[in-house]
This record gives structure tokens, C-alpha cells and sequence, in this order.
């Protein structure tokens, strides 16, 4: 037992301790029943009395202890966070990362994305990027999220709330609405390659689309990866790869006329 847990009361008297409303008498290390002059203190049935209570609650808290080791284990696995990161590159030249981070809780899972990106050319710069989204999810569903995004120093902030039968949402103070069908372009999501209907999260735009799906193997790290490769065309145009565990590999998009890639860093 860590010695600061121990008395250091005159002429060591025993202490107490308290853990979860249960009280147990401890001794102070190295002290014995004749250092503790009980022959004058206490009667003898007072000491067996104290020495039989200290049993009874050590065998009370370690009856707790496999329940508590149990919910403190518990606890470290749905809190674990799992981190990931991209690069951004345009026209083949790195701008930007990417940090996506996932925490699983008791009501579904939160998401927190953190995008940067510049481009700077003969050092003036000429592209700028930066998005921060804190998102809410349950079986699913979108259920809350909030962001700002600063395009090229023009700022979007936003936030969303769902409903029972759409999604509140706010544009830089103004509010409006969205239908419950739509599904935000959140890329790390497999079941966007299964929706119509999506929106923007930097601008909440609504926008009808078409999917394709092929076979078509990644290359990364010299290494080649089976995949599905997801073509969006409509009101939005964009490639998503997927492993075979649903998992983001890749995207390609186009920005006034410029081809962006984003790939997921490889271990």
C-alpha cells in the first residue's frame, strides 16, 4: 500500500480510510501491536473487535475489485480514440493534411476533422483551406455537428441539429432546413457510395447525384490494394476508393479546373 495512504499521527495510532462509503482501519508500516502500547489503550476485546472489522471490509473491497477493474477497462476501450490522417495534394504537389479523429461512446460515436491546406506560388499565396467539424453520430444518422471553414478567407460557420423529421441547420446565423434523405459529403462514411441525395457540409448545398461502382485496385506504398472505386456525377462530381473493410483509401475532385487527391497516410 503506497505509504501515503498511512498516518503519521503521535504514537501511530491506527487511521482510517474511506473507499466508496466502505471505512477500513489501516496500520502504519512497521508499527506492531506492542509499538502501539494497546495494553493501556484498548481492551483486549476492543482489539479483537478492530482486527475482525479490518478482515470483514478488506474482504468487502476485494469483492469490488474484479467490478472495478471491469468498468475501468470498459471505460478505456470506449474512450479510445482512433486517429487518421490524410494528405491533400493538388495537381501531384502535397498542400495539405488531413486529421480525422473517432471516438466511440455509449450513444454512437463522435467524429472531429481538421483540414489544412495552402498553395503558395513564387511565394504569394494562392489557395487557402482550413475546415474544423465536430460531428454526432448514432446508428448511422447524423445527429448533431458544428464547423467552420474558411475558404480562401471566405468563412462558413455552421451547425446542425436533427429532428424528428428533418435537420435543423444554421448558415452564418441564418437558419433553414434539410430533408432527412440527404447525407452530408463526409467521404470516411462507406454509405455515402449509397445515397442520391447530398449536401455540402462547408455550405449545407443540396445536391442530386448519380454512383458507379468498379473494381479498380490502389496502389500505395508499393504495395496494391484491392478496392472499389466510386464515381459521382450530377450536381457533384468525385472518385472514392474503399477497401474491402469499407474503408477510405482515397478521392479524387476537381476545383476550378484543378485536380485535388486526397490519400489516406499508410502505416
Amino acid at each position: 500500500m503506497p505509504e501515503r495512504f498511512y498516518s503519521h499521527r503521535k504514537n501511530n495510532f491506527p487511521m482510517s480510510h474511506s473507499f466508496h462509503g466502505m471505512t477500513a482501519t489501516a496500520l502504519k508500516p512497521n508499527s506492531t501491536l506492542s509499538s502501539l502500547n494497546l495494553t493501556f489503550q484498548h481492551s483486549p476485546r476492543l482489539l479483537i473487535y478492530n482486527i475482525m472489522t479490518k478482515r470483514s471490509y478488506k474482504m468487502r473491497f476485494l469483492r469490488y475489485v474484479p467490478l472495478l477493474m471491469l468498468l475501468v477497462f470498459s471505460r478505456s476501450a470506449s474512450a479510445a480514440d482512433q486517429n487518421h490522417f490524410a494528405s491533400i495534394f493538388l495537381d501531384g504537389k502535397k498542400i495539405g493534411q488531413i486529421h480525422y479523429m473517432v471516438r466511440t461512446n455509449a450513444n454512437g460515436f463522435v467524429e472531429e476533422l481538421k483540414t489544412r491546406s495552402s498553395l503558395s506560388i513564387l511565394g504569394f499565396q494562392v489557395y487557402y483551406f482550413t475546415q474544423d467539424l465536430h460531428e454526432a453520430w448514432n446508428n448511422g444518422n447524423l445527429q448533431t455537428m458544428h464547423g467552420e471553414t474558411d475558404d480562401h478567407r471566405k468563412v462558413y460557420k455552421t451547425s446542425l441539429q436533427r429532428n424528428p423529421k428533418e435537420y435543423d441547420a444554421v448558415l452564418n446565423g441564418k437558419p433553414l432546413t434539410l430533408p432527412h434523405d440527404a447525407f452530408p459529403t463526409s467521404v470516411w462514411h462507406y454509405q455515402i457510395t449509397e445515397k442520391s441525395l447530398l449536401f455540402d457540409l462547408k455550405d449545407f448545398r443540396l445536391m442530386k447525384v448519380k454512383v458507379n461502382k468498379t473494381d479498380d485496385p490502389v496502389t500505395m506504398n508499393g504495395r496494391t490494394i484491392p478496392a472499389s472505386r466510386f464515381d459521382f456525377s450530377g450536381d457533384w462530381q468525385a472518385s472514392i476508393w474503399f477497401d474491402q473493410n469499407k474503408q477510405l483509401l482515397k478521392m479524387h475532385y476537381k476545383t476550378e479546373g484543378r485536380e485535388i487527391v486526397v490519400a489516406l497516410d499508410q502505416n
